[in-house]
């Protein structure tokens, strides 16, 4: 089982990635790493490519059952890793509204709210740049998690994945 997490900045994407790995075992990965692996040899980097280098880790880590995929930052990779793994590999995209997105970075970040939202305004540039928010449309789940507590939430997602 893979699943792959979207969304813009501050909408839980590691939050729930790393509740995956404590209560159940997931092995969490970020999609940058593969990236690299494209780019270190000095070759374009195409979706192709990049499912590929996942597609090598998994073998590589054949005794690991479960693993989380994070910053799914296109619809490309994961259209393209939803062609090969099926229903294996659940697309998720966590929606945040934008004020609950600031406020969480704020706390994170411990800065003023104003500050807060300059810096997920710049981050959310370069995600939607690269179609961030169209990874919603290919979802296989759209969750909001935009509620103040969390263990609400993950225990709503929890009973959506499970």
């Amino acid at each position: 089982m893979i699943v792959g997490f979207g969304g813009l900045s501050e909408c839980g994407k590691s939050s729930f990635a790393e509740y995956l790995r404590i209560h159940h075992g997931f092995y969490r990965l970020k999609l940058r790493y593969f990236i690299e692996c494209v780019e270190s040899r000095g070759e374009k980097v195409t979706p192709e490519k990049v499912a590929m280098e996942f597609l090598h880790f998994i073998k590589r880590h054949y005794y690991v059952q479960r693993f989380s995929i994070e910053s799914l930052h296109d619809p490309y990779v994961p259209a393209f890793l939803k062609l090969m793994w099926g229903e294996r590999f659940q697309i998720v995209y966590l929606d945040v509204d934008k004020e609950t997105r600031c406020y969480r970075a704020s706390l994170e970040l411990a800065v003023d709210s104003s500050v807060a939202c300059t810096i997920v305004d710049e981050k959310d540039k370069v995600k939607l740049d690269r179609g961030a928010n169209t990874v919603c449309q290919i979802a296989d789940v759209v969750f909001d998690n935009s509620s103040e507590s969390l263990c609400e939430n993950l225990d709503r997602f929890e009973s959506l994945l499970f």
